[in-house]
């Protein structure tokens, strides 16, 4: 079985990389192909298979699509000119449908993704949806770089703000609190050291210890302690409310990048 990745950047390079590396697929059955003529030289380098995208559509058996949504329809019309092609295709393309994919390529399989940039480091998150059965094998190229949940497709939109666009979110907030933390004159090491520590295991509190996190929440914050002064600021400036206004405005995005 031979893997093809259309869209060679960082998420296609570290998905490629993360399958050969766990023994999904083989290095020799793994091939690239991109538009940008030095990413293709630097893996032919690098001793990796490439190929133009029509020749990798006929030569795979599952291709993923690793590009934006704005070039998804030039690489898809290109395509769906193509006799004898991969069965099975994976689209990371946010707010593009599994309808729209199929309305080019009518003889596939397709499975939706939406993974996050922490697959590069292999602790990605990914939420994936099939238009028919579940297909094992694409679920294991994606374990290959981190976690899997399964979704219906009607919240692929949705699902977006939770691990998509999160790790901009999470870095957002950490960096508030770096800022923070320099003004009060640390420097931005022990910062960075401090905050990216706290969030690891606050992460791992939530995974790991049998309680809520608003129990959680409570067990730090004693009262007429320091923690619960912080808290009452994020409570005056209704941190809930900013929370749902960004998660909503990322999904209205989603939905928009899908209807053109």
């Amino acid at each position: 079985m031979k893997f093809g990745i259309i869209g060679s950047g960082k998420m296609g390079s570290a998905i490629g990389m993360g399958v050969i590396k766990s023994g999904v697929f083989k290095k020799d059955e793994v091939i690239f192909a991109d538009s940008y003529a030095p990413r293709i030289e630097e893996l032919n380098n690098g001793g990796y298979k490439t190929a133009s995208n029509v020749e990798l559509y006929q030569k795979a058996d599952i291709v993923l699509l690793a590009v934006k949504p704005q070039q998804i329809d030039v690489i898809l019309e290109e395509l769906s000119k193509v006799s004898n092609h991969a069965k099975t295709i994976i689209t990371i393309a946010a707010g593009i449908s599994i309808e729209h994919i199929k309305k080019y390529l009518k003889d596939v399989n397709v499975a939706r993704v939406m993974p996050n940039t922490p697959a590069l480091i292999n602790y990605g998150t990914s939420a994936i949806c099939f238009d028919k059965k579940i297909n094992e094998t694409v679920i294991k190229i994606f374990e290959s770089v981190g976690t899997v949940t399964i979704i219906t497709e009607d919240k692929m939109n949705e699902v977006i703000p939770l691990n998509g666009s999160f790790p901009a979110y999470g870095y957002y907030f950490a960096l508030s609190f770096i800022k923070a933390g320099m003004e009060a004159g640390f420097s931005y090491e022990q910062c960075k050291d401090l905050v990216c520590g706290s969030m690891i295991g606050s992460a791992k509190m939530i995974q790991e210890v049998d309680k809520p996190i608003e129990q959680l929440i409570k067990d730090v914050c004693s009262p007429g302690g320091t923690t619960i002064e912080g808290v009452k600021v994020f409570d005056e400036a209704n941190l809930d409310k900013i929370v749902k206004d960004c998660f909503d405005a990322c999904v209205k995005r989603a939905y928009e990048l899908g209807k053109k």
